[in-house]
């Protein structure tokens, strides 16, 4: 696959997107959630951030204040930091669809 990136102005319109992998990719299985959190920007190549959900199917935030942690966000099993990765166009879309604000996780 060619890796094709965003432009910065397609890459800043992404944030915020709701996220779902159609088909297993990156260690992640078909149905994953996720957010585009931010973009990064290397010598003008634009990706986007994505910060991936636990599969359960429904996006439930609530926050723990005895653990000061999202409960529904994917945690790196060493670092117990939240689970994101960098993507560039061509694999955000070929491997992923974006949710309306209205549709059912």
């Amino acid at each position: 696959m060619e890796e094709i990136h965003f432009t910065k102005q397609e890459a800043l319109s992404k944030i915020g997107k709701n996220i779902k992998i159609i088909n297993d990719y990156a260690g992640m299985p078909k149905n994953t959630l996720g957010t585009v959190l931010s973009t990064k920007n290397e010598e003008g190549c634009w990706t986007v951030v994505i910060r991936w959900w636990r599969p359960t199917g429904v996006l439930t935030s609530y926050y723990d204040n005895n653990n000061s942690i999202w409960n529904d966000i994917l945690v790196d099993k060493i670092t117990k930091k939240p689970l994101i990765d960098w993507f560039v166009k061509s694999e955000y879309e070929q491997f992923f669809r974006e949710l309306s604000q209205f549709e059912a996780c």
